[in-house]
């Protein structure tokens, strides 16, 4: 049998869950206190992977529950089923965060 990344006490972090809490604060909550530290910590200390490497100082700098709030909103609004679009996002945030840090956004 596989080994689901999403156990029974971490479904909490998933994208389905939080999605549709309708608290923006307790959204925020969940997101930053359970989602992202449970996401950037997948495959444990051991792992050596690029995403390990990668996420290793990764922070999370949403600091406005509204804004949180907002931008799942937007994002799930987006439809998904095709894959190109998948990435296409992921480009676009990507740009958007190497401009963030020069542009204090």
């Amino acid at each position: 049998m596989e080994n689901p990344i999403f156990g029974d006490n971490n479904k909490h972090a998933r994208w389905s869950y939080f999605k549709n809490i309708a608290d923006a604060e307790e959204m925020m909550r969940v997101v930053r206190d359970e989602a992202f530290p449970f996401i950037k910590n997948l495959g444990g200390e051991a792992a050596k992977s690029a995403y390990a490497r990668h996420m290793k100082d990764a922070m999370f700098l949403i600091a406005n529950p509204g804004l949180l709030s907002n931008v799942v909103s937007q994002i799930d609004s987006i439809p998904m089923e095709d894959r190109d679009t998948k990435g296409d996002l992921y480009e676009y945030m990507l740009s958007k965060l190497t401009t963030a840090g020069t542009n204090g956004q």
